[in-house]
């Protein structure tokens, strides 16, 4: 049962979004006004997902979006009362998985609910990729320096460097990148 944390602008307006999630099977961990201090309420309960029932996101909602979206990923949805397609544009590239204009239709809640956690997990399989290129990247740099630096210091070839940076790391138990690194901290206090 997927646990919601449910965030409204209003309180007259909660308890209808709520009975739709519970019917939905769904349970509403929470349910906090917009001008509540709601942010803290992610780690706290560590919701599966966020529902926010407003009329229109402003800067600041925005900006507490992109801080759960880096702090604690997880799918965040909006409806909203007013179309505008700048906010919903923004309102996407800080975090929104879905947007629904026009308020909510408990009929449909289920379906918009599936995909904004489909989105999410889509988004976060590319982000972790993406992390684990940069990753990869920033390693093979580290190594290939270290490389450089052994070739231009002992004047061997790129093969001798290289396996010369291999021997060290099996014989301190340690990554290939981590004895780069430290190689290049060591020739960087001498020079």
């Amino acid at each position: 049962m997927p646990r919601v944390l449910v965030i409204n602008e209003c309180v007259e307006h909660a308890g209808r979004l709520q009975q739709a999630l519970l019917e939905n099977g769904h349970e509403v961990l929470a349910t906090r006004l917009l001008s509540e201090q709601w942010i803290g309420q992610i780690e706290a309960l560590q919701p599966d997902l966020v529902v926010m029932d407003i009329a229109l996101p402003d800067s600041r909602l925005l900006d507490q979006i992109r801080t759960i979206s880096s702090r604690w990923p997880r799918p965040v949805v909006i409806f909203a009362d007013q179309d505008d397609s700048e906010i919903m544009a923004a309102a996407v590239d800080a975090g929104v998985h879905a947007y629904v204009v026009d308020g909510f239709d408990g009929r449909r809640l289920g379906s918009i609910l599936d995909v904004a956690v489909a989105r999410f997990r889509v988004y976060q399989t590319l982000r972790d990729e993406l992390d684990r290129t940069r990753s990869s990247l920033r390693e093979r740099k580290l190594v290939d320096r270290a490389k450089g630096i052994l070739m231009n210091k002992r004047h061997w070839s790129e093969e001798q460097a290289y396996r010369a940076l291999q021997k060290m790391a099996m014989d301190q138990n340690r990554r290939l990148a981590d004895v780069a690194e430290r190689l290049i901290e060591m020739s960087e206090l001498f020079e």
